[in-house]
């Protein structure tokens, strides 16, 4: 409620502008993973940082997951598994000032995170595909694929979305909560290409392990972004 997806795509240009003029740090990721006495056999501990001297902030992000490798559709995924208390996900943000080292804030990851991975794509969009772009296929239908609907409406004047996603249950609530949210034309279709095909843009938003865009579906003109 605090955070709107414009906001977040505003923050997220200027702070890829202070990084290309060496202004701001990324640090490097760091991805721990192990054995788990958890039945999924897998824990992953996952930590990145930066600092951003225009907003004075600087910040850690920490994830404590435990991962899977289920089938689903036939396609292998790769998901976190809500195990902590109340089945939840662990994933936090420390946030802190770069004027006095003090701690600011101390979050949850989870909306900002989907959203953030939403913005980066939606600015792909407002720089690279064409201005007269009018329709999107999305493949994928989970959380991080609901995130690309409103980002890429931010930056384009967008007419209709075409889903796919492998379980039919999925991409037909997903089209149907999200056309209710937009007010345009969100259509569920049952495979991939006829998604992708005549579409000005392809957001490629899934957990698979497998391919799921190919070459020979490429089009002139088309802005394909893929996270």
């Amino acid at each position: 409620e605090i955070l709107s997806i414009t906001d977040c795509i505003d923050a997220l240009e200027q702070m890829y502008r202070e990084l290309a003029d060496a202004r701001a740090v990324s640090g490097h990721r760091s991805d721990m993973v192990t054995e788990t006495a958890h039945e999924s056999g897998t824990y992953s501990l996952k930590m990145m940082g930066g600092v951003i001297p225009a907003f004075e902030v600087g910040a850690v992000r920490i994830n404590s997951d435990l991962l899977g490798y289920p089938e689903s559709g036939g396609i292998k995924r790769r998901v976190k598994i809500p195990a902590a208390p109340g089945e939840r996900w662990v994933g936090l943000v420390l946030l802190f000032s770069t004027r006095t080292g003090e701690p600011l804030a101390i979050f949850p990851d989870g909306i900002v995170q989907h959203m953030r991975v939403a913005g980066t794509s939606a600015l792909g969009v407002k720089y690279m595909a064409r201005e007269d772009a009018k329709t999107v296929a999305l493949l994928g239908a989970g959380w991080q694929a609901a995130a690309q609907i409103p980002a890429v409406m931010a930056v384009r004047n967008i007419e209709k979305f075409r889903v796919y996603g492998p379980t039919p249950e999925r991409r037909e609530k997903l089209c149907t909560e999200m056309e209710e949210k937009t007010g345009i034309e969100i259509r569920p279709v049952s495979d991939a290409q006829s998604a992708v095909k005549d579409a000005d843009i392809v957001l490629c938003a899934t957990n698979s392990m497998t391919t799921v865009f190919f070459k020979e579906w490429l089009e002139p003109g088309m802005h394909v972004s893929t996270i």
